[in-house]
């Protein structure tokens, strides 16, 4: 799925922050103070800053201020180089990555191939004993990507990675991981890196209240291009409503993950900018296609055991809804983009002959 995020935010003050917002908005300033801070209420915490232990549209949002990937993306979602300059297909089953020279996480270490190949490791799961580190409790790229079968070191600033078959959105599922320094990672341990965590990222973490707040400062060894403002805080607001009213308030320059009923609102308030732009989402949908002989089933079969049901509940899925849009097949449009939009009601129309065929009345699934 595609979805489409908005933000009601002083985009303009942003520069790098905000990497993976959802929706935001924000009063549109007359002057930018340099050392001034940027509060940007958000609706949740991060569970954690160690990008190992889970990514998630809240959670990236903090945590790519701080790390950063090979691969960033543009305002439209497209591959741009990141910590990578360049990144290339070496035959059917190889692709070569060419880092960025001169880059240095905050505490001062270098990044170059070694930094990729112990990150390499710890998604695979793989030499944790070799580098002294133990594992997170999450599933590992080595069960999701089976076919990433290795990885080497070419020179100080070339890594090729190896796979058993073509893997030609490799830039996005490797690519876009967000990257952290071998020497600090393990000399602090996991649960070092994860509390005082240290990247290559435009902002360097100097407070972290659980449940309240965290505030980041500008780094000025950052490679790219500086944020405008000195200061940043993240400042939690579970309500969508009060985040809103502090916006309004003038306590908070940038709000995230705004309704989208109300970024519609907004966006006729001349003193509010809303900012939108594409952000990739993959969901998994876990459906009872048990027998009714199978354990656990109470005795009869699942409501997808029928393979006809699973067939006809896949076609709606490629309909946009509310702030989505639409994609052409299972393959995220913004992985694939030569895939190209076409009308999608044909297909709900299919879906519910199919369910009415199967005694689903009017295309509902039979026994709801």
């Amino acid at each position: 799925m595609t979805r489409r995020i908005e933000t009601v935010t002083a985009a303009v003050l942003l520069g790098c922050v905000l990497a993976a917002a959802l929706l935001e908005a924000q009063p549109r300033p007359e002057a930018i103070d340099p050392e001034a801070e940027l509060v940007v209420a958000m609706p949740d915490d991060t569970q954690n800053m160690d990008p190992r232990l889970g990514m998630g549209s809240v959670r990236s949002a903090y945590i790519r201020q701080v790390f950063e990937s090979l691969v960033d993306t543009d305002p439209q979602g497209h591959p741009v180089p990141g910590l990578a300059l360049s990144w290339k297909p070496v035959g059917d089953t190889a692709w070569e990555w060419a880092l960025r020279p001169g880059v240095r996480f905050h505490n001062g270490e270098a990044f170059n191939a070694d930094t990729l190949l112990f990150n390499l490791d710890r998604m695979f799961k793989k030499n944790l004993d070799k580098w002294n580190i133990k594992d997170v409790p999450t599933a590992g790229f080595d069960r999701t990507y089976p076919f990433v079968s290795r990885w080497e070191k070419v020179n100080d600033l070339t890594v090729r990675i190896h796979t058993t078959e073509p893997a030609p959105t490799l830039w996005d599922f490797i690519g876009r991981e967000p990257l952290v320094p071998k020497d600090y990672t393990i000399k602090n341990g996991i649960d070092g890196l994860n509390e005082r965590p240290v990247g290559t990222g435009p902002w360097r973490l100097v407070e972290w209240k659980r449940k309240d707040s965290m505030r980041l400062e500008r780094w000025d060894g950052y490679w790219g291009a500086k944020p405008q403002a000195r200061r940043l805080r993240f400042q939690v607001i579970p309500e969508a409503a009060a985040r809103l009213a502090a916006l309004r308030a003038g306590q908070v320059a940038v709000v995230d993950s705004v309704p989208p009923l109300d970024a519609s609102v907004l966006a006729r308030d001349g003193a509010i900018k809303v900012a939108s732009s594409p952000q990739k989402l993959i969901c998994r949908l876990y459906l009872n296609g048990r027998p009714k002989e199978a354990f656990d089933s109470g005795g009869k079969d699942g409501l997808f055991a029928d393979v006809r049901v699973r067939q006809a509940l896949a076609l709606p899925f490629h309909l946009g809804y509310g702030g989505a849009v639409q994609t052409v097949t299972e393959l995220n449009s913004m992985l694939n983009k030569f895939f190209q939009m076409q009308q999608m009601m044909k297909k709900m129309g299919k879906f519910q002959k199919m369910m009415a065929k199967m005694g689903g009345g009017r295309g509902m699934l039979p026994g709801m």
